[in-house]
């Protein structure tokens, strides 16, 4: 597992877990109550949305190695998170 403590806005924390068909994204909920989503991020790329209740995403990503970030929202962006890398078998 790669684990990666961010240092954003909204108290935010986010782990890469690479496995043979994509990677887990796992992150703490924001201490920010206001925020009502996050954004997910693979590559640059927005792949997702996920509510504010969820604290774990499976993306189906291709062999290779990804980079992944993330953001919260809540009436607008924030900025984006450090990133971790997966690296998909």
């Amino acid at each position: 597992m790669i684990r990666v403590i961010i240092a954003a806005l909204f108290g935010l924390m986010l782990w890469g877990c690479p496995t043979n068909h994509g990677a887990w994204i796992r992150f703490t909920k924001s201490t920010t109550p206001s925020v009502t989503q996050y954004f997910i991020y693979r590559d640059g790329i927005k792949v997702t949305t996920v509510p504010a209740t969820t604290t774990s995403y499976f993306d189906s990503a291709p062999a290779g190695k990804h980079s992944y970030f993330l953001t919260a929202y809540n009436g607008k962006e924030s900025v984006h998170s450090n990133t971790v890398t997966a690296i998909v078998p």
